[in-house]
This record gives structure tokens, C-alpha cells and sequence, in this order.
């Protein structure tokens, strides 16, 4: 039985001039899904996502959802799905484009926790 996954809490920020980038790099993911059933998919990703034409809409794809600042920076981002699937790949993905230091912790029952944070263009995740 799958486990139910929480975000506990979260730092991010994304510049508006990055976020058409952001937009192109998850799109580019198209061809690499990790499911080879018919069509092949990531694991719990709509496999319609690189038909989306903003970066809200293919992070709902994903299963995440985005809040923007009065500017369209992006300042927040939430989990909206119950079980984590390829997701490390999608902030994989849009780690270039997310300012340094920006974090986000998961926690999937009790005993699993863990932070991915975004440095150097890149997320680590600390357990």
C-alpha cells in the first residue's frame, strides 16, 4: 500500500523571466518517461503534460500547484498529489531556474522525511 505523502514546509522562489525556461525544461522531459504502459508516462503524471502552454498548468500536470507574487514571480509552490511519484525528475528539471537555497520538506507516514533543497542549479535531497 502506497504511503500518504505531506509537504511540511517550503521556501521557493522563481523569477517571472525564468519561468518560460522553467516551462521548456519540463516540457523537454516528453521522451524520457519512466512507464513503458500505453502511452508511456511518468509515475501519477498526466501524460498529456508537455501539451500545456504555461508553467501553472504543467505543474498541476505534475501534481504540484504554484502561487505567483503581484510581479508573476513564482513564491511558492505546494504538493497537491497523496503519493510522490517521478517528481525529483520534474524539480530536477526546473532546478536552474529556481533561486539558490530555495527548499522544499516532504514527509511521506511518520518515519520518512526528507528536504529537497536547489543549489548550484541543481536539488539535493537530505534525509
Amino acid at each position: 500500500m502506497p504511503c500518504e505523502t505531506h509537504q511540511r514546509a517550503t521556501e521557493f522562489f522563481m523569477e517571472k523571466d525564468n519561468i518560460p525556461a522553467a516551462l521548456q525544461a519540463v516540457k523537454d522531459l516528453k521522451g524520457y518517461e519512466t512507464c513503458s504502459d500505453s502511452p508511456p508516462h511518468f509515475s501519477w503524471v498526466s501524460s498529456n503534460f508537455a501539451d500545456k502552454n504555461t508553467f501553472e498548468s504543467i505543474m498541476s500536470a505534475w501534481r504540484w500547484s504554484v502561487m505567483y507574487d503581484k510581479e508573476g514571480n513564482v513564491i511558492d509552490i505546494d504538493f497537491k498529489g497523496e503519493n510522490l511519484g517521478d517528481d525529483a525528475l520534474l524539480l530536477s528539471a526546473i532546478a536552474p531556474f529556481v533561486e539558490e537555497g530555495s527548499y522544499i520538506c516532504i514527509e511521506a507516514n511518520i518515519s520518512d522525511k526528507w528536504t529537497w533543497t536547489f543549489k548550484n542549479a541543481v536539488i539535493h535531497e537530505e534525509r
